[in-house]
């Protein structure tokens, strides 16, 4: 093995897990020195604490710690389930942050104050920050964060996320570079007072907020505060509808539930002509579907979007409340979905479905369309077999966006889409075919007035 080149030994050193790395250093002093020289190996230290620990994790996440070079940046998650931390983890941590890049610390809220007390040293190297305090059985007073972290110093802190941590409301220096934060408050009982998050973060331009209720101060409705942010995503219970925030500035909005109040809110901040986007993505176990409105508030383009997984679409909104779980499929007509939300489907004038998935069921879904113009179906693949129909009596343009591999529609085939799906007062509709080509027929069943044009040129023409 001593004539084995370095960087062959380290492809056959990278197939060991790390506790077998460690015995492996004691070979020889090359091996030691190859396998302390890689700072993957030292880079990523995390420990996981539950009641089941063995003593042998905690004493490689020591190791791991001492013998992290200094000079070079690690990432540092420690999780603490139902146990105080060991006080050996919370000073070896602690000793390090001189060099940490990354810091995630998540423990219950009773032991919070005695590993917060730890970090009182400078963090030059430190650009993420994440603090969650773990509620208990009981609801608990959350506490505020009004220690001196990191001394003061930290200026390459660029992300925050705080859960269950309460911030005063003048804020830290130490924030006031960060860009991107992230405030949950998971309590319910009593309602949380939160400061103004523009003054605790100034600098912010993508802010999560998550509460189920909430008290604020009143600088929060000045809409100056905001003018920095640029993403805000607003999650939990809390009624941020009936907040009444002055947020009509902030580009793109992302609201984790959907209610009248939020909907309301959306409106009022797209003043004109609205598009509806509709987009499917999938995660473990669960699909999640996307509802983003777009248009214009005088010459700015802004973004609303409502997100749930599909499954839940359908339920009916209750402000205050949101069922975890719904074994309705999406096919059910439910009237108080947001496919039937009177004041937002009366200004749709583009309607674009990025996914064919789902087409025959979201189709049923709307009620008329009265204002829709154009509707979009992108991935497309093929038309559903079981067509559902879509009022739209001003629709002018039907887009279809896909690929030569996977699109093959016959001419035949989208005429008897929208002479059976799309009920419209405006034929012959145009017709525009994105990164593939519908093939021509000779089929001539349909009545002449439902014929329609398929290429751009012809379309442009009508």
């Amino acid at each position: 093995m001593d004539r084995v080149p370095d960087d062959v030994l380290r492809v056959i050193l990278d197939e060991f897990c790390f506790s077998e790395l460690v015995r492996i250093m004691r070979v020889s002093s090359r091996w030691h020195a190859l396998i302390v020289d890689l700072p993957e190996y030292w880079r990523d230290i995390w420990l996981q604490l539950h009641r089941g620990t063995a003593s042998s994790a905690i004493g490689l996440f020591l190791r791991r710690m001492r013998r992290s070079s200094t000079q070079r940046p690690i990432r540092v998650c420690f999780q603490s389930y139902s146990m105080a931390p060991p006080p050996a983890v919370v000073t070896a941590i602690a000793e390090h942050l001189h060099h940490t890049q990354t810091l995630s610390i998540s423990v219950p809220m009773a032991f919070s104050a005695g590993i917060l007390a730890f970090f009182t040293r400078p963090a030059p190297m430190l650009e993420e920050l994440a603090i969650t305090l773990e509620l208990g059985r009981e609801e608990e007073a959350l506490p505020t964060l009004s220690l001196p972290l990191f001394a003061c110093h930290a200026p390459l802190l660029r992300t925050v996320s705080l859960t269950n941590v309460l911030c005063p409301a003048e804020g830290y220096p130490l924030f006031a570079q960060v860009e991107r934060a992230d405030m949950a408050y998971r309590t319910s009982e009593p309602a949380v007072v939160m400061p103004n998050p523009t003054a605790v973060f100034p600098a912010a331009r993508r802010m999560t907020l998550e509460a189920n209720d909430i008290w604020t101060d009143d600088s929060i409705y000045d809409p100056a505060s905001w003018r920095n942010v640029e993403i805000l995503e607003l999650s939990g219970r809390a009624l941020w509808g009936r907040l009444r925030l002055a947020l009509e500035a902030i580009p793109h909005i992302a609201f984790i539930r959907w209610n009248p109040g939020c909907v309301a809110m959306a409106l009022d901040h797209i003043r004109q002509r609205l598009e509806l986007q509709l987009e499917l993505s999938y995660e473990p176990c669960v699909t999640m579907l996307t509802t983003h409105i777009k248009g214009l508030n005088g010459s700015r383009t802004l973004a609303r979007s409502f997100i749930r997984t599909a499954r839940d679409w359908l339920e009916t909104p209750e402000p205050s409340y949101w069922p975890s779980g719904s074994s309705v499929p999406l096919t059910e007509d439910w009237p108080n979905s947001l496919f039937k939300h009177g004041p937002l489907i009366a200004r749709i004038v583009t309607l674009r479905i990025s996914s064919e998935i789902f087409l025959e069921a979201l189709l049923q879904l709307f009620d008329p369309l009265p204002v829709l113009e154009t509707l979009i179906l992108e991935d497309f693949v093929d038309f559903p077999r079981s067509p559902s129909t879509l009022p739209c009596p001003n629709l002018r343009a039907l887009v279809l966006v896909g690929s030569p591999e996977l699109c093959r529609p016959t001419q035949e085939e989208v005429d008897e889409f929208i002479r059976v799906c799309l009920i419209t007062g405006r034929l012959p509709l145009r017709v525009e075919s994105r990164n593939f080509t519908i093939d021509p027929s000779d089929w001539r069943g349909a009545d002449p007035s439902f014929i329609v044009i398929a290429n751009e040129a012809a379309g442009a023409e009508q």
